[in-house]
């Protein structure tokens, strides 16, 4: 008889195993993983929004309705995903739904998606350098996942598959700031 653990990793690979044949037949298995992964951040941003998908004294009607509205503009049946699981109350598993997604979706694409962070937009020409260059080392197509995040100061992050690679000002700043701070003197002799 299968845990309920068990039950729940059968639940996320079917949500993910569905979406991801029915963007196969769309033609947008990307354009899908960019609005699943908004989707979650924008979830996990909003509490009050969080609150009433997750809160069963709603009822499935009223949570599948406030997916429907705010993700309205999203993929068809990345919407009816999510409103099933507002209906089912399994919001709460979308990041490991959003996981396995990716996962089932680069291997079937035989692709590796990797988030790249920057102060401004990747040149073309850096953007090629970086996909031939996370290519030459994964043996796999690359496809980048840009994001503008001006915290960072300037540099540059990189993650894919819970590996993050950070050049970033902020960190080698954050870094040099530790390292003053463990000196005895303040770093001066």
């Amino acid at each position: 008889m299968p845990t309920n653990r068990t039950l729940i990793k059968m639940e996320i690979a079917t949500y993910a195993n569905v979406l991801l044949e029915a963007a196969k037949n769309a033609g947008t298995i990307f354009e899908v993983n960019a609005q699943l992964v908004s989707a979650l951040s924008i979830i996990r941003e909003n509490m009050d929004l969080r609150s009433a998908l997750e809160d069963m004294t709603f009822d499935t009607a009223t949570r599948s309705g406030i997916v429907k509205e705010i993700f309205k503009d999203y993929d068809p049946s990345l919407v009816a995903m999510l409103a099933l699981m507002a209906e089912r109350g399994d919001t709460a598993q979308l990041s490991r739904v959003c996981d396995a997604y990716n996962l089932a979706a680069e291997e079937d694409t035989k692709t590796m998606v990797v988030d790249v962070t920057t102060v401004v937009a990747l040149t073309d020409e850096l953007r090629e350098t970086i996909k031939k260059k996370l290519s030459a080392e994964n043996g796999k197509e690359i496809v980048l996942r840009e994001h503008i995040d001006p915290a960072i100061l300037g540099g540059i992050v990189m993650g894919a598959h819970g590996k993050r690679i950070d050049a970033s000002v902020l960190s080698q700043l954050e870094a040099a700031r530790v390292v003053l701070s463990t000196v005895p003197g303040g770093g001066e002799r």
